[in-house]
């Protein structure tokens, strides 16, 4: 990469990986009890589905990104957690997702 090339990215953010089934927890009525986060710091592989597909991924800690781009010579610019726009909150179940973050988008230059 040039020097003070720009480098941006998105992945699932570590807090949706964690625990590796991507599931709320329910209570006895159905309704949203939490969204679980296990296993943080254990970076390895979890399996899960996606649309009843199963799907391999690899689980890594916030900081793992971060000193990553840091320790490869990379200067963070940015990080966005993003949250749906009010276009889409009356989507079911769209508010629940100010309960968590599934993503995360990471800008960063290189010196």
């Amino acid at each position: 990469m040039n020097p003070n090339g720009e480098f941006i990215f998105s992945v699932e953010h570590p807090i949706f990986t964690s625990e590796g089934t991507e599931q709320w927890t329910l209570n006895e009525d159905g309704s949203i009890k939490n969204f679980p986060v296990d296993r943080y710091f254990d970076e390895s592989v979890r399996e899960t589905n996606f649309w009843e597909t199963p799907v391999i991924k690899y689980h890594r800690t916030l900081e793992t990104y971060i000193e990553t781009l840091i320790k490869n010579g990379f200067i963070i610019q940015h990080l966005v957690e993003p949250t749906p726009p009010d276009s889409m909150l009356d989507i079911p179940g769209m508010k629940d997702e100010f309960r968590r973050t599934m993503m995360m988008i990471l800008s960063a230059r290189k010196l």
